[in-house]
């Protein structure tokens, strides 16, 4: 069987060329066959999204052969892990033909009418629809690294003037972009890896990902450990037909895990140049609608079915107060249902951040109080707790590091460097996002920060998450005072320096340690009305806090 494998896999590399390869009728037909190492072919192979392995695909592993490349030639998830367990996919790379984005040299800047014209690199694609996005992302000319200033450029509309120019009008400019500088547009319809369905016992080993018409690992409403080692996100190599190297790897978040019932290790990884978040784990808070007599109904958008799985028997759910998010109560799970719809609902009520086209109500039975209409809850047991995030680089990327809403994690020995926002955050985005909640119980130790919160926005009066290391949440409205909710963070041993913030910033926690940690500096942002926004009073201070109490603080080292 294994021969008979090998042969397969070289006749069809032989004979690709130009010629797509499907791949997943080749992954069906082994498995089928009872292969349970499916060995990809040698080279460069040319395939088409989406390859789904569904709920029959157990104790499986699909490896590289010799320099395997998967070039998907389509703009769509590549793997679709839906309900499958024990699968393991390591040895291989994965790139985009075409690119999920473009990239070219600002030519002209009118800051009177804040107009930026552009024209692309050879080997890049032309400006079609889908490239026209208002996310720019900028580019310093001779450092090939991502372009901050005090002003954050924010972008209204862009358009084309020809398929080779286009022309960004911004709302703001920041001051430090000149003619010469670099510019990126992202797509972002899918990812890499989009697992879903329960999917248990994954292992990604030894991936290497070029691109991404999105992120790179998405998760949502999985169980048992994941494991993500020795993978990296890196810019690509040199298009066909192009002089200017990349200045992009994947256009959104690295690894994105969401309402799963253990969180990820994450070991070894590199993550850059990617236009989101590094690692990004967090829950889904449900929207109530009706309250009953045992029960209540809540909603969530796009359907998603598997909450029945999802949520067990027993599950604490945690009552939230409206505004600040306050815990105002507990109860037990004792049976979750899929219920009829709610007719009228507001769909904006649903999810604020974005339309949704259509949603799923589920009725909750529990034992002890019950939800407001109105009002959110969550479930701690379903916001990927568990998490450890060890011995890995971050670095050259927007928005955050580690972006963490999940419980009793661990994050040691990781190197982050050059990024738009903070390194890491600890807390609930219940405002807006709508992703949760209230972490207990993480450990933040021996990790090397430099050079973050970069980009204006960090430090302007919309910031929120505000230090180098820090527990956040996003209130709404910014009146209702900050509950202290995250609970019994320890952040010792880090080093941090070169920081618009504090090195450390405590908001809305309760019981936290900091200790041994060595920074310098931090605190040159000069915004006077930092988190003005969410009613936080900003003090620049190494070590900050806001909202927050019970704090331990001892045998830290400050350096100018």
């Amino acid at each position: 069987m294994r021969w008979t494998s090998m042969v397969v896999a070289a006749v069809a590399a032989l004979s690709l060329g130009a010629a797509e390869f499907d791949l997943g009728n080749f992954i069906r037909s082994r498995y089928r066959a009872g292969e349970r190492e499916i060995v990809l072919p040698d080279g460069e192979v040319r395939c088409r999204g989406m390859v789904e392995l569904g709920r029959e695909f157990r104790d499986l592993t699909i490896r590289g052969g010799r320099d395997t490349k998967l070039v998907c030639t389509n703009l769509s998830d590549l793997f679709f892990l839906n309900g499958c367990s024990n699968v393991t996919m390591r040895d291989f790379a994965v790139d985009y033909d075409p690119l999920p984005f473009t990239q070219g040299t600002v030519t002209a800047i009118d800051r009177g009418k804040k107009v930026v014209r552009y024209r692309l690199h050879d080997g890049y694609p032309r400006l079609e629809k889908r490239y026209l996005v208002p996310h720019p992302q900028l580019f310093d000319r001779k450092s090939r690294t991502m372009k901050y200033d005090a002003v954050w450029s924010h972008c209204e509309r862009n358009r084309a003037v020809s398929p080779d120019e286009g022309e960004l009008l911004m709302a703001q400019l920041q001051p430090n972009l000149e003619v010469g500088d670099f510019v990126v547009l992202n797509y972002r319809p899918g990812c890499i890896m989009k697992i879903r369905g329960m999917s248990d016992s994954l292992k990604f080993e030894n991936l290497t990902f070029y691109s991404s018409p999105g992120g790179g690992i998405f998760a949502r409403r999985t169980r048992g450990r994941h494991e993500i080692r020795n993978c990296r996100m890196i810019r690509g190599p040199l298009p066909a037909g192009a002089t200017e190297a990349r200045l992009l790897s994947l256009s959104a978040d690295g690894i994105n895990y969401a309402t799963s019932r253990q969180g990820p290790l994450i070991e070894n990884c590199e993550i850059e140049f990617i236009g989101d978040d590094s690692v990004n784990l967090h829950g889904s808070p449900l929207r109530v609608v009706r309250r009953e007599k045992e029960s209540f109904l809540a909603v969530i958008g796009y359907r998603p079915s598997e909450y029945t799985e999802l949520i067990l028997p027993g599950d604490e759910v945690r009552l939230l107060a409206k505004e600040n998010f306050a815990v105002l109560g507990t109860a037990k799970v004792r049976k979750v249902e899929i219920a009829e719809d709610v007719p009228g609902l507001d769909l904006k009520q649903v999810y604020m951040a974005a339309e949704i086209p259509d949603y799923i109500t589920y009725r909750i039975t529990v034992d002890g109080p019950l939800p407001e209409p109105g009002t959110l809850v969550d479930f701690p047991a379903i916001n990927s707790p568990g998490f450890v995030i060890r011995n890995n680089y971050f670095h050259d990327h927007r928005a955050r590091g580690l972006r963490i809403m999940a419980y009793c994690g661990l994050i040691e020995n990781n190197r982050i460097e050059r990024l738009e926002s903070s390194a890491i955050s600890i807390g609930p985005e219940y405002a807006y996002w709508q992703e949760g909640g209230w972490v207990n119980g993480v450990t933040v130790r021996n990790n090397r920060i430099e050079s973050v919160d970069l980009g204006g926005s960090a430090y302007s009066r919309f910031g929120y998450s505000l230090g180098a290391i820090c527990t956040f949440v996003r209130n709404e409205g910014g009146k209702a005072p900050f509950y202290p909710g995250n609970r019994n963070v320890v952040i010792e041993n880090n080093r941090i320096g070169n920081c618009s913030l504090a090195g450390i910033y405590l908001l809305a926690s309760d019981g936290a340690t900091v200790r041994g940690n060595v920074i310098s500096g931090v605190n040159w942002g000069n915004n006077p009305d930092i988190g003005g926004n969410y009613g936080i009073r900003y003090e620049k201070q190494p070590i900050g806090q806001f909202g927050s109490k019970d704090s331990t603080i001892e045998n830290n080292e400050v350096k100018p």
